[in-house]
């Protein structure tokens, strides 16, 4: 059998294997594709943590509330948060009992059930804002943090088991 040539320019395709081994690769290089300036350390992440709290505890005074149940809510999701900040196993943590996964977990629920609180209570104006503000840092926090050992942090889950 005679040996076939291709044009001058034409270029043979990858092989199936090739072609794995490279999105091996890129899969494998794909955490340094992603920008690490978003990443944030865990001191930042308790400095948020507290700035949040203090926010929470201190708005029931300086902020006039439509009702006394959003001045409850706040305070309390302000208690949540300092707590969870003073437990958790990092730079900010006083007591150091609660891994970190967990307490990105709680930030997030946390977060989640801030943001969009002001909907279930029909708030509106500054405590709205309040609220839907620190919701949306511990939502950021939760997921932008570095963790232990990791340059990127996506190695450890936000919740444990997940993948």
């Amino acid at each position: 059998m005679p040996i076939r040539r291709r044009a001058p320019g034409v270029h043979r395709p990858p092989s199936p294997s090739r072609l794995r081994g490279e999105l091996l690769r890129n899969k494998a290089n794909a955490t340094l594709d992603f920008p690490l300036p978003m990443r944030i350390s865990r001191k930042t992440h308790a400095v948020l943590d507290y700035f949040v709290a203090l926010a929470l505890l201190l708005s029931g005074a300086l902020i006039a509330y439509p009702d006394n149940v959003m001045r409850m809510m706040a305070f309390t999701f302000g208690l949540i948060v300092a707590g969870n900040s003073a437990a958790t196993d990092y730079g900010g943590g006083l007591l150091r009992f609660v891994p970190f996964p967990i307490h990105r977990g709680i930030d997030l629920l946390v977060g989640v059930a801030l943001a969009f609180s002001p909907i279930h209570f029909a708030a509106h104006g500054i405590p709205a804002a309040v609220f839907v503000t620190c919701g949306a840092l511990l939502i950021l926090a939760s997921f932008f943090t570095r963790s232990m050992g990791s340059p990127t942090g996506v190695d450890n889950p936000i919740l444990p088991g997940a993948e």
